[in-house]
């Protein structure tokens, strides 16, 4: 009897369990809120940041996650303010495995800027 029970019991939570994914699967193909957000930028300026800089753009991405439920990453704009040791080295390595990072000079932050304050 008490077989016949777990049995049941774990034919009910499995059958939930698949139904839970595949209304998750769904939710994710057919969500209108996107993961990144373009139009909300973290504007981090550098220079001979090489020990910390890593640590600071992975705690604003896992920060921004636990804060946003999960589905939320702003964009973060990584802006060189004359760097000249590896600085710019492990900049570019995030640039390259996360795909809402951007990585620019001075010079060019200067020319953009005011388009992001219109």
């Amino acid at each position: 009897m008490l077989a016949v029970f777990f049995k049941s019991v774990f034919c009910f939570l499995s059958v939930y369990a698949v139904i839970d994914i595949t209304r998750r699967l769904i939710g994710a193909f057919f969500s209108k809120t996107p993961a990144v957000k373009d139009d909300v930028f973290v504007v981090i300026k550098i220079k001979k940041h090489t020990k910390c800089i890593e640590g600071v753009v992975r705690s604003i991405i896992w920060q921004s996650l636990s804060l946003g439920g999960g589905g939320f990453v702003p964009s973060i704009l990584i802006v060189d303010m004359g760097t000249d040791d590896e600085t710019a080295h492990i900049v570019q390595k995030l640039c390259d495995e996360y795909g809402f990072i951007y990585y620019t000079t001075q010079e060019k932050y200067e020319s953009m800027k005011d388009s992001f304050l219109g």
